[in-house]
């Protein structure tokens, strides 16, 4: 019997042994590989790129490699060799919060809490927005706004110039999010740290959109 590098070899017993070339055509093989109906995969010896697994298709009635994938971003999947890791990504969430003219002329001495803490969870800010409503009487002096970690008042968020509020005019400012270490369990705040309104006619007020992540 010729000797075919990497051809599987069966055992036939009629009165004497015989050993011959499995017929890959003809018997339990399909050409080179064996099927789902005899117990394979029906997948040739490609060899997969990392984290691939084997995936039935219904048309083919046999399993090609595949990788698994995220619906629009809802898991992080890292594929790497012999190794498949999930997890989940967390929703960003949205919080609102009206400030008024009492909170713009006291947060500079007293930060206002906006989005208060969670037990056994950090708040990571992604970003936040200011629309302020200007009034008949205006602010005068005042600081730059920001958001800050109800502990220690560390920045999560970019700063709006004092004129946001002090103009007489509407306006609307956006807060970028900071990279920054949270806390479990503390809040937000939004204040001026660097300079109170110090109108005390001042009688506008605006709306803060926070969007954020809880881990």
């Amino acid at each position: 019997m010729a000797n075919n590098a990497n051809q599987p070899l069966k055992t036939i017993l009629r009165g004497t042994g015989t050993i011959a070339g499995l017929d890959l055509a003809n018997e339990c093989l399909t050409g080179s590989v064996l099927p789902p109906a005899n117990g394979g995969s029906g997948v040739g010896g490609a060899a997969p790129t990392n984290g691939q697994v084997l995936i039935g298709n219904t048309s083919s009635g046999v399993y090609a490699p595949g990788a698994i994938t995220s619906n629009a971003g809802s898991l992080v999947i890292t594929l790497g060799a012999g190794t498949i890791n999930i997890e989940a990504t967390q929703p960003i969430l949205k919080a609102t919060f009206n400030l008024t003219a009492a909170n713009i002329k006291a947060m500079y001495g007293a930060p206002v809490t906006i989005l208060p803490g969670v037990a056994g969870k950090t708040i990571c800010v992604e970003s936040a927005d200011m629309t302020y409503t200007e009034a008949t009487a205006v602010f005068a002096a005042g600081g730059v706004v920001q958001l800050v970690t109800h502990t220690g008042a560390v920045a999560v968020t970019g700063s709006v110039g004092a004129a946001a509020i002090t103009a007489a005019a509407a306006s609307y400012s956006a807060l970028n999010g900071i990279s920054y270490i949270g806390i479990q369990g503390d809040g937000i705040d939004i204040t001026n740290l660097t300079g109170a309104f110090t109108s005390a006619t001042g009688t506008g007020s605006a709306v803060i959109n926070i969007y954020y992540r809880l881990f």
